[in-house]
């Protein structure tokens, strides 16, 4: 009677070892996941005209976010996989305090920056919940067409450029005001880039929203770089 309570004894404990061996493995395989899609590299497909004919909709992309850095996410939310779980999980009250409290995008590590000829994906500067996928068409200190209805300058900003504020129309004001890549200096009357830019173009040039009604990107809305066209 004990040798078979012994063997049953050992028999449960290799079963427990075993199944406990493979919820470790698929922990680590979930935490490994989620840190390449957060931080290394991320699947995303083409949505829209505006880079035709290089990248035509729903052509997959997959997109090297350390390409120019690490980008820190600014909340839970914003954590691949993990983010989703919690999202669903969470109350809408929470969820909504959260993302209407956000921080701006920051960069924890910065490698390099965007060249010319680059394709990238970033947040829209209007509404950051939305991404695109445009090409760097030039980058910071570089000069550009000047736009007197969208762009309050014709140099693409570099961190520290000063832009003064009286050479601002209306509607330039009101850009510079919202725009939190800069700082106004109340004593001088200028803004003051806390970032570098780059001017995007969507290659589809006449059915793209780009630079050209944003304005410069701030490096800091970039995520990434279309690293292979699957």
């Amino acid at each position: 009677m004990m040798r078979w309570v012994n063997y049953m004894r050992k028999r449960l404990l290799n079963i427990c070892n075993r199944v406990l061996r493979v919820i470790l493995v698929l922990l680590l395989s979930i935490l490994i996941t989620i840190f390449i899609k957060t931080i290394a590299i991320d699947y995303s497909y083409v949505s829209g005209h505006s880079m035709s004919p290089t990248l035509h909709d729903g052509q997959p992309l997959l997109v090297m976010k350390c390409s120019y850095g690490v980008r820190k996410p600014r909340n839970i939310y914003e954590i691949q996989i993990l983010g989703s779980v919690v999202y669903y999980l969470s109350e809408k009250s929470v969820v909504d305090s959260v993302l209407r409290n956000n921080p701006p995008f920051e960069y924890m590590f910065l490698f390099s920056f965007p060249k010319r000829g680059d394709i990238v994906v970033l947040n829209v500067p209007v509404n950051n919940n939305l991404h695109a996928v445009k090409r760097c068409v030039a980058i910071a200190g570089d000069s550009i067409p000047y736009n007197k209805n969208t762009l309050p300058y014709n140099i693409v900003p570099y961190k520290g450029m000063v832009i003064d504020a009286k050479s601002l129309n209306e509607m330039q004001s009101k850009y510079m005001q919202q725009n939190k890549s800069f700082m106004f200096e109340e004593k001088d009357s200028t803004y003051i880039a806390l970032d570098d830019f780059v001017y995007v173009l969507g290659d589809n040039l006449e059915h793209s929203e780009d630079s050209r009604n944003w304005g410069a990107i701030p490096m800091s809305l970039i995520f990434g770089q279309v690293f292979t066209n699957l």
